[in-house]
């Protein structure tokens, strides 16, 4: 992979965790919000994820399928153990 290839494809994974966080910080502090800003900037976006899903557990957030797919397939794809997106799981609505 090349260096240009690599960047995009980080990138890629940046934007789309970026884009589940934006459907949920409207439920959390702005600070909270802005720390995991934070660690998808600095390319930490598996820890993002796993701490955003942490996050909406807690305030026992509903998920929707088409969000839960989302993460899911990120999880998967960022080889993330499979608990970072089962956590969400039973938060599901149709």
């Amino acid at each position: 992979m090349t260096s240009r290839s690599r960047r995009a494809y980080y990138e890629d994974f940046q934007g789309r965790v970026r884009g589940v966080l934006a459907a949920f910080e409207e439920l959390f502090p702005r600070q909270q919000v802005e720390v995991l800003e934070q660690m998808i900037d600095a390319n930490e976006t598996g820890v993002a994820l796993d701490i955003l899903t942490a996050m909406l557990t807690e305030v026992h957030a509903v998920v929707s399928i088409d969000l839960f797919v989302q993460i899911d397939r990120l999880v998967r794809e960022m080889e993330l153990p499979p608990e970072v997106a089962a956590r969400v799981r039973p938060r599901l609505v149709h």
